[in-house]
């Protein structure tokens, strides 16, 4: 007679449930949808979009179209918005996504830019380095020259 023993099944039972659990949960994590951030950049005071802004979310980011508006793929469930523009101050929001698109619309402040004097000097005749009152600073343009 063969008379089966149940206590030796019970380990590869449990190791097959183990297995198949980890399996499931591993494939269902790499299907999971990436969550994307779709931000609108304006002007608080007159609604404007503003173009060329930067936009980040940890070490992603993106600089807005010529609508104000960008897209940002893979981000976190938990994620810190950051938008700067020169003439705005930086605005900072943490949003925490529950949907695999999530669209918000960023008002910035207008603010003053303070910056050190530039002064630019001309002339009508040549002059050296040496013979002009002022630090005098040559710009070449390397990528047009043949």
């Amino acid at each position: 007679m063969n008379d089966l023993d149940i206590s030796k099944l019970y380990l590869p039972v449990k190791i097959l449930i183990i297995l198949f659990t980890v399996i499931t949960t591993l494939r269902l994590t790499a299907h999971a949808p990436a969550r994307m951030i779709c931000a609108l950049l304006c002007a608080m005071q007159k609604h404007d979009p503003i173009r060329g802004a930067t936009v980040r979310v940890g070490t992603r980011g993106a600089v807005t179209d010529r609508s104000g508006a960008v897209v940002l793929h893979g981000m976190p469930d938990t994620s810190v918005v950051i938008a700067r523009m020169i003439g705005y101050g930086e605005r900072r929001d943490t949003l925490v996504l529950t949907a695999v698109l999530t669209s918000v619309n960023v008002d910035l402040v207008s603010r003053a830019v303070t910056t050190q004097d530039v002064t630019v000097t001309a002339s009508r005749h040549e002059q050296s380095r040496e013979e002009s009152p002022v630090i005098v600073t040559v710009v070449i343009n390397k990528c047009s020259e043949p």
